[in-house]
């Protein structure tokens, strides 16, 4: 195993200890939750059949709730006191400490996270079915861009900006209905998304590079 991987898996390894769930794991790294096993097994570490319920006190509770309040991510908060963001999750919800508070945090911060949308966002989701939600979605909505755009340019319409960006948001709900519905976060596809551009053109675009990118 490469020393990078090593170090990789170790620190996977300590978070699913502190109680960071296979699935997390998988999608803050992108891998498979078999490929991490497998990872665990050729370092031989030892075996945990599920992540251990952490319990929280009342007071640890009420300073990761008045730093949610704040509009602390839940990632920020969960490293800041070592847990996972599963734990915290639940901790707020056996405690009647509902994110449905999240659009207060959001309008008194003045600023959203692309995270912070797609929770507010999967309020209004009915939590079947989201890949197939998001992908379908997302065809019907483009749709609905394409014709304010097409009015405009062929049928002497002006254009409807207003209209547009409710059409944009409706595109990047199912954007995140469909990211829920693999388990992983905005954050993610957008992390992974810079990452390829990168590869592809380190410069910025290049038309060269585009033209004989699959020869």
């Amino acid at each position: 195993m490469r020393p990078e991987i090593r170090l990789e898996t170790l620190e996977m390894y300590e978070k699913h200890c502190r109680g960071s769930t296979l699935d997390e794991l998988a999608a803050t790294y992108f891998i498979s939750k078999r490929a991490i096993s497998r990872r665990f097994q050729l370092l031989e570490l030892p075996h945990i059949p599920c992540p251990r319920r952490i319990k929280i006190d009342e007071q640890t509770l009420k300073s990761m709730y008045d730093l949610r309040s704040t509009g602390m991510s839940y990632a920020r908060i969960a490293s800041k006191f070592g847990v996972s963001k599963e734990t915290i999750n639940r901790a707020f919800a056996r405690n009647g400490l509902s994110d449905n508070d999240s659009i207060k945090i959001w309008r008194k911060k003045g600023e959203m996270t692309l995270n912070e949308y797609q929770t507010l966002a999967q309020r209004t989701s009915t939590g079947k079915h989201r890949l197939d939600n998001g992908c379908l979605g997302l065809a019907g909505e483009s749709g609905e861009c394409c014709d304010i755009l097409k009015k405009h340019r062929f049928q002497g319409h002006e254009l409807d900006v207003n209209h547009l960006i409710e059409e944009l948001g409706d595109v990047m709900w199912y954007v995140a209905e469909a990211a829920a519905g693999i388990g992983v976060t905005l954050e993610d596809v957008a992390k992974r998304n810079v990452e390829k551009l990168e590869r592809r053109y380190p410069s910025g675009f290049d038309a060269q590079r585009s033209i004989h990118r699959g020869a």
